[in-house]
């Protein structure tokens, strides 16, 4: 029996041309004005699904087919694994159906697929594809290029979900989750709390495009939403493009390149984005253009508001910032004005969510709360005393959160009674987190492959590689030895990590107090932009010595390096003297605390730099071989896999 969504889509495909033909015909101005029109709405709601919660032990969550695809298992309440399809499949940003990654939790949870009880996909389609159409029909005739593409692209790989699970013998259920519901269940389903406000800022979901929603124990409440296409989210992503990078992709790179200019352009930027103190944003349409085509985010009249954009060859003789990279003086500050509108708009919005829902407590999450700089400064100016990020805070993370939900939500036995998570304070508040006993809810961010070290050795012989193996404190006494020679470490151990950033198992490793480090690594090894910088990672009994912070565990929040420890860390210190560190504890990553612990007792600094173990353009390494492909093609130093340390001698 097909259900809503699959017959919607299906009259859609097989009415393709008299659809295309109706478009011509109708009268769209009443629906052009609702469309657009910007503020606040209610979207309080009741959940229904099939089967209760507690018909429901095993669950796997899926997030595909628009962004980074994942999968993740939850069990008894537990996420026993996730991956994003990128990380196996070796195409970054991979959006395919996630079969691999699927594939790799259920042998980590040693379970069939026979045994999960219900999928949940994390969109509700049929809101998606209503969201589209509106979208088509607001700005038709323009408009007729992109409903091809969502005719031909979109709609059938929707379609194609029941199949593609069947072909994997999957023949359940399937539940359709709203795209905000599944980030903020990440959120708050992997928090310390009891209770919170959960904030969610993106590009778009199916139509919110920013959302603030109430948690209590078992209970998330969706309360109110701003709806597309007046997207914070899209603006920053619209000024990604223009500035030449690719967009869901480049937006880190903007918040890099804002800290070297000014925000000359900002006063020009609010001609055409109005936030008011409301937290209401309203983009002016004449000025973007991502709802009706398909190549462009912005029209000529932004180019016109802001000068030539990258893609356009500079005026000759214009000042040029970084060798060889097309950015001039004007583009550096278009990045920092399209920084600071964002932190304005930050700032209002979580007045605005505790004043919907006051507590102690804030959830964030969505692609927008990657952006470190904003959401710090935001919080510390805020009435809220916590904060937790989850570490998938983009849309890969909603397949963990939408597996989250359905097992926790309405469910009678208490989840969070008894969580160990971190969730971080500003430094100036007295608000501390108290670690408790462990519950089914506990979350880390290691949640994917990891290898024996037969697993590794074979795929060290294969590629004829000398290796020496070490015991546990030998190669952590090596490792520490290398750093301190400035020697860059390509550092291979335990699980994957989820989420975008390097937690300390497939990350590269360099001494934090070297200055020409950085330079080596960008240009060298990483080769990307030099004007991108590099993150610590810090034991967390002393970050509140070298940061304005004490906790951070995730790496998601950019906060200042303390004066009197500039110079000593210069390699992880940003050119406006900011840092995104991550907080390490003995119990969140054990190998890499001794590691800190080393170096600290070595050479009196309890930090290492710590950045992605991969090149530009690809995913993070997951595998022995990823590991070693890309140890042989950039320059590092040595290879520190498993129990082995491979030095490059060629």
């Amino acid at each position: 029996m097909q259900s809503d969504y699959q017959i919607f889509l299906n009259k859609i495909a097989d009415s393709y041309q008299d659809l295309h033909s109706l478009l011509n015909d109708m009268e769209l101005s009443q629906l052009r004005a609702e469309f657009y029109r910007a503020g606040w709405s209610n979207t309080k709601k009741q959940f229904k699904f099939e089967k209760p919660p507690d018909q429901i032990k095993t669950v796997l969550g899926i997030s595909c087919h628009f962004h980074n695809s994942a999968a993740a298992i939850v069990i008894n309440g537990r996420t026993i694994a996730a991956v994003e399809e990128e990380r196996l499949s070796r195409i970054k940003n991979d959006s395919s159906f996630p079969r691999k990654a699927i594939s790799y939790c259920l042998k980590a949870a040693d379970i069939k697929i026979t045994d999960i009880d219900v999928v949940v996909f994390y969109e509700d389609l049929c809101q998606k594809m209503d969201r589209m159409l509106s979208a088509i029909l607001a700005s038709w005739p323009c408009s007729e290029k992109i409903f091809e593409l969502y005719i031909n692209n979109n709609f059938f790989n929707l379609l194609e979900l029941p199949q593609q699970l069947s072909q994997i013998g999957y023949n359940g259920p399937i539940d359709y989750l709203e795209h905000h519901v599944s980030h903020g269940a990440g959120s708050f389903y992997t928090s310390p709390f009891s209770s919170a406000t959960i904030v969610t800022v993106d590009g778009v979901g199916e139509w919110a495009v920013t959302s603030i929603s109430a948690a209590d124990n078992n209970k998330f409440t969706p309360l109110i939403n701003l709806t597309y296409p007046h997207s914070i989210g899209l603006f920053y992503s619209a000024i990604t493009s223009f500035l030449g990078f690719s967009v869901n992709e480049g937006e880190y790179k903007v918040m890099g390149l804002a800290s070297y200019g000014k925000p000359t352009f900002k006063d020009k930027l609010k001609e055409i984005v109005s936030i008011s103190d409301d937290a209401v944003l309203e983009l002016d349409m004449d000025f973007f253009c991502f709802e009706r085509n398909s190549d462009s985010m912005y029209t000529n009249k932004l180019k016109k508001l802001l000068g030539p954009d990258r893609i356009t060859p500079p005026p000759y003789g214009a000042t040029r910032l970084l060798s060889g990279s097309g950015l001039t003086k004007n583009h550096i500050n278009i990045a920092s004005s399209a920084q600071a509108i964002l932190e304005e708009y930050i700032q209002k919005l979580l007045f605005k969510a505790y004043d919907t829902q006051p507590s102690a407590n804030l959830c964030m999450t969505g692609g927008v709360a990657l952006n470190g700089r904003a959401v710090y400064k935001a919080f510390k100016s805020s009435p809220f005393k916590n904060i937790f990020i989850p570490p998938g805070a983009g849309d890969a993370g909603c397949a963990v959160g939408a597996a989250l939900f359905r097992y926790w939500h309405d469910r009678q036995q208490p989840q969070n009674t008894l969580k160990t998570t971190p969730s971080f304070t500003a430094a100036r508040h007295q608000v501390e987190y108290v670690e408790n006993e462990s519950s089914l809810a506990d979350f880390s961010p290691y949640l994917g492959p990891e290898y024996s070290d037969d697993e590794i050795i074979s795929v060290l012989n294969r590629y004829n590689l000398i290796a020496r193996k070490f015991t546990k404190s030998e190669l952590i006494a090596e490792t520490v030895r290398l750093i301190g020679n400035d020697k860059i470490v390509g550092w291979f151990q335990g699980r994957v990590e989820f989420g975008p950033r390097a937690l300390g198992n497939r990350s590269i490793l360099a001494n934090p107090c070297s200055k020409n480090i950085t330079n080596r690594i960008n240009k060298l090894i990483k080769m990307r932009e030099s004007f991108r910088p590099f993150a610590p990672a810090v034991m967390e009994d002393y970050a509140a010595q070298y940061f304005t912070i004490n906790k951070s565990p995730y790496m998601l929040f950019v906060c200042d390096v303390k004066k009197e420890q500039q110079d000593k860390i210069p390699a992880v210190t940003h050119i406006d003297k900011t840092a995104r560190p991550q907080t390490v504890t003995r119990s969140s990553n054990p190998l890499l605390y001794r590691l800190l612990n080393e170096l600290s007792g070595e050479y009196g600094i309890p930090v290492v730099l710590n950045t992605s173990f991969n090149v530009n353009g690809e995913p993070i390494v997951c595998s022995p071989e990823d590991a070693v492909k890309t140890f042989l093609y950039a320059r590092l130093d040595y290879l520190v896999i498993g129990s082995f340390i491979i030095e490059r001698i060629f």
